[in-house]
């Protein structure tokens, strides 16, 4: 699993909440949202036990539902959902009904894979990671169109041996994945109509072989510390089981006469 929380300069300025001054939001449910390749089958979680979850976690980083006591000072945007790779006949295709030009789909088929490539490094890593990881893409492709690629380790390589966790996060943007992201925005401006971002915490997990409807409780109750958490300069990188150990227990052993 990996989460970040994505701070703007205006979020930089916001009171950090603690336990003894807590800070309380209004909060509105975007919904599930599917991108890249759709998987047949992937049941969303339910709306209320997603915002069940959520807001049990937000209160662990000590941001509450505000009430009659308590007014609001942020609104919430939940929004969930599956970001999956596109394959290429799907990315040839959607390049030539656009255009009606089938003769140039396969040059334009690898940027749309690019794209979808890059907006799902940008959950995974945020938008710094994915920057640096778009230039690499980038340096990578001209090395190769130009012949001068050669048999040493290449730009996308040395990106991602700098550390292990620049090479996490690309292995995890290059699969599936399921996400989850919380947008803060301030309660004064929109009150006035004005949105103005503060942070976004965005998670994300791989998504082979596991439901949704399993992984994304787990995951939001994992990065439940992360929601605004300032200063973060990377993404953080989590595990966790999310199926339970099986056990088999033996009972005492009885003898049994055989059948003549």
């Amino acid at each position: 699993m990996t989460v970040i929380t994505e701070m703007t300069t205006a979020g930089k300025l916001y009171k950090v909440p603690t336990s003894d001054s807590p800070n309380y939001y209004i909060a509105q449910t975007a919904g599930y949202h599917d991108e890249g390749q759709g998987v047949t089958g992937e049941k969303p979680l339910p709306v209320d036990e997603l915002e069940r979850k959520l807001k049990a976690s937000l209160s662990v980083s000590h941001y509450l539902p505000a009430d009659k006591e308590h007014k609001a000072t942020l609104a919430l945007i939940f929004v969930w959902g599956s970001h999956n790779k596109l394959d290429q006949d799907t990315t040839t295709q959607a390049y030539a009904l656009n255009s009606g030009d089938f003769s140039q789909s396969s040059n334009s088929s690898i940027t749309l894979t690019q794209q979808n490539l890059l907006s799902r490094a940008a959950l995974v890593g945020g938008s710094h990671f994915a920057h640096d990881f778009e230039i690499a893409l980038n340096q990578e492709a001209l090395a190769k169109s130009t012949g001068i690629r050669g048999i040493g380790v290449g730009p996308l390589e040395k990106f991602m041996d700098r550390d292990d966790k620049t090479r996490e996060l690309v292995e995890q943007a290059y699969d599936d994945c399921y996400y989850v992201v919380v947008s803060a925005y301030d309660g004064a401006g929109l009150a006035h109509g004005k949105r103005v971002l503060l942070w976004r915490t965005k998670m994300t997990t791989n998504s082979r072989g596991l439901a949704m409807s399993s992984s994304l409780p787990v995951l939001i109750e994992t990065g439940a510390h992360f929601f605004g958490k300032p200063d973060m300069q990377d993404a953080a990188t989590l595990e966790r089981n999310v199926i339970a150990e099986g056990q088999v227990k033996i009972g005492t052993a009885v003898p049994v006469k055989d059948k003549p």
